[in-house]
């Protein structure tokens, strides 16, 4: 592959000088810390790039767990890891820095956006912090920023609107950047209780109200011009959207939509999502995941029949993940997806050559994304990533063909030999067919290496070929990975994802272990050197596993289990109501307690404990949210009682996601520790 030069010399830049020794694996700390360059950007002529450049350290804290910039210097105790983060602008005609502007400390940028080429807009986030005995606190919050090319004062969205800014703990997102008017931008904003659509001046701060939402209002969609069309409102308990768009006949905003919202759906997630607008001001471009759809496309929806009129790209096999527009004109420009790696598909072919050349350049083994492009269209930020590849941003340019690096987002790991990644095609014991994600040890392919199964968590969720700091952690202790799209993943379809309905310890437990016996049986390894590790769903997959097919797994590791299926049916009906649209998901997923206990009963590892034979690890956070600490707590009680060989290691203070990286340090050494214990790669 193409030999990295990062051109712009950013290591002397900025001071960092961190290397590894190529026969040490990197710590945890090393691969889980912020990403040392993030968030690049670059300004609408292709002229100036912006970047947010990370340092992390230990750091004194004070009462609330922020740092304590006052102190001089205190005991180990009162220490946690924090990073702190400067804005770095670059000019990349003269190949130099021209803004260097540190951020207060516990401030991160969440994204950056240029307006012109003398003004950039970031999204500054506060992070919320608490003590470690959870008696003080402060809150956080975002806010947008609007900051000169080069030194000067910056500026609040929302600078003079007291109120506004009090009563909003997250002012996030840019709903229009208005290409024709470079002085205003659209914000949504909450005034008493209504989330409303504002026109800001990115040069004074101050706001114009354009719109005035509903209670339950949460997302608006504009025109070009920043006129609104779409409005998304959510019911009282945020399990069904009404959409509404508004009807220049009437004046009014008519309902054109509604649909259920499932557990944590993300924007991009819903059923019925605005892509892009059309030529015809009655019809829009939407990402669609109706019931009846076979798998996420992208079609026409026409506003005033209130029905679909085009299906304008569904892929034969793969869930449509997003799609590209026009900077310049608002206008689809074609859809990206992740088949084993991420793909787009444009709706012009100049472009999908220019892409496919781009894939070509990277030998078809990276994930090639599309970041943002000049005002012109003519360049484009692009970030890659692959199994072996941490993340590197480079400018492609369209007209010349030239792509050029220019910094890599983790450069302290330059030195690190990553395992490479490979995709296997599996048969399953009922004559389908799945995939899995092989990674091979750091340093190349050695069938003598111990196995790693991870099975992912969801169950509606998915592995792909790319980057993965927890995969990389064990590729370079010398572990193979094996990572498995049983059914029941998403991104495969409607009917891949709901094959995993009620089959949590059936299907979807037996395509894991058709793929590990898979592995075996090709000479990749053997029972005696696997141990398999999960999270969440993963986790409840790691118990199964021990319990169904005890001679597969050497040991186990389950990190927020679930182990017993008819108590995680109860909290979630103790937690979402009976008759919540969640509850009802969670009913499809895992069963009915009402007409299946027996069913659920035989399928909960906790209820088998004897019958497990091989070392286990328990590992939960004691305020986890999602899967209740009950879980791990009951089945190390059941594995204590059957006398079988198990540790529990129950974390203060954390929940089931977002932990502190002292906290995650702590996980990943003590699976780490296991698995040298009893695999001894």
């Amino acid at each position: 592959m193409f030999y990295r030069i990062f051109v712009l010399c950013s290591l002397f830049l900025l001071g960092l000088t961190n290397t590894y020794a190529e026969d040490a694996p990197p710590s945890a700390y090393d691969l889980f810390k912020p990403p040392t360059h993030s968030q690049f950007a670059l300004s609408p002529s292709g002229r100036y790039f912006s970047l947010a450049y990370a340092t992390t350290a230990k750091r004194c804290i004070d009462s609330t767990g922020a740092v304590d910039i006052s102190a001089e210097g205190c005991s180990a105790n009162e220490t946690r890891h924090r990073t702190s983060y400067q804005i770095v602008i670059f000019d990349l005609e003269i190949k130099s820095a021209i803004s260097i502007r540190p951020l207060p400390e516990d401030y991160f940028v969440q994204w950056f956006q240029w307006a012109t080429d003398d003004r950039l807009l970031a999204g500054i986030s506060r992070r919320a912090t608490i003590n470690t005995r959870r008696s003080r606190w402060r809150n956080g919050g975002t806010r947008i920023m609007s900051f000169p090319r080069e030194q000067g004062e910056y500026i609040t969205l929302f600078e003079n609107a007291l109120g506004i800014k009090k009563s909003n703990l997250n002012i996030t997102q840019i709903g229009n950047m208005l290409r024709d008017d470079p002085d205003h931008v659209i914000v949504s904003a909450v005034k008493k209780g209504d989330l409303d659509l504002w026109k800001a001046n990115i040069r004074t701060g101050d706001v114009e109200r354009i719109a005035i939402g509903n209670h339950g209002t949460f997302f608006w969609y504009t025109d070009n011009n920043g006129k609104p069309v779409l409005r998304y409102d959510a019911n009282l308990h945020s399990t069904k959207v009404s959409v509404f768009a508004w009807s220049d006949e009437s004046q009014n905003w008519e309902k054109v939509k509604t649909f259920k919202l499932k557990e944590n759906d993300d924007e991009d997630d819903f059923q019925f999502f605005p892509a892009a607008l059309t030529n015809n001001p009655h019809q829009v471009y939407v990402i669609s995941d109706e019931d009846d759809d076979a798998r996420r496309s992208i079609k026409i929806y026409d506003l005033q029949k209130q029905e679909y009129v085009e299906t304008v790209f569904e892929h034969e096999k793969y869930d449509v993940a997003g799609v590209s527009r026009d900077i310049a004109t608002g206008e689809y420009t074609g859809a990206w997806y992740y088949a084993d790696r991420l793909q787009y598909h444009f709706a012009d072919k100049k472009t999908q050559a220019h892409y496919d050349a781009i894939n070509l350049f990277f030998d078809d083994e990276a994930n090639v994304s599309l970041l943002g492009f000049t005002q012109t269209g003519t360049k484009a930020v692009i970030y890659v990533n692959a199994p072996d590849i941490p993340g590197e941003y480079y400018v492609y340019d369209f007209t010349t063909s030239n792509i050029d690096p220019v910094i890599q987002q983790h450069p302290e790991l330059a030195s690190v030999k990553f395992g490479k990644g490979e995709v296997l095609t599996l048969p399953t014991r009922d004559g389908e067919t799945i995939t899995a994600y092989l990674t091979h040890p750091a340093g190349g392919e050695d069938h003598d290496a111990p196995l790693i199964v991870m099975p992912h968590g969801g169950p509606e969720s998915r592995d792909y070929l790319g980057y993965n700091p927890r995969v990389q952690f064990f590729a370079t202790r010398g572990y193979q990975t094996l990572q498995v799209n049983f059914r029941g993943s998403s991104g495969y379809g409607r009917a891949f994802s709901e094959a995993g309905y009620g089959e949590w310890g059936g299907v979807m437990q037996n395509d894991v272990t058709d793929a590990v016996r898979y592995v075996h049986a090709n000479g990749s390894a053997t029972p005696d050197k696997t141990c398999i590790v999960g999270y969440s769903y993963g986790g409840y997959v790691a118990l199964h596993g021990a319990v169904s097919t005890p001679n597969l797994y050497k040991c186990v590791v389950s990190v927020a289990g679930v182990s017993d299926l008819v108590l995680a049916m109860k909290l979630s009906r103790r937690y979402y109501g009976h008759d919540s649209e969640f509850h009802e998901y969670w009913v499809k997923s895992i069963g009915n307690p009402n007409t299946e206990k027996e069913k659920l009963r035989s399928r909960s590892p906790a209820n088998f404990a004897d019958k497990i034979t091989s070392p286990v690890l328990l590992i939960h956070g004691e305020l986890d949210g999602i899967v209740r600490v009950e879980q791990s707590r009951k089945m190390n009680r059941a594995l204590k009682q059957a006398g079988a060989d198990v540790e529990y290691i129950e974390v203060k203070y954390e929940g089931h996601r977002g932990w502190s990286m002292e906290n995650h340090i702590l996980q990943l050494t003590a699976v780490e520790n296991f698995l040298e214990k009893h695999l001894q790669p």
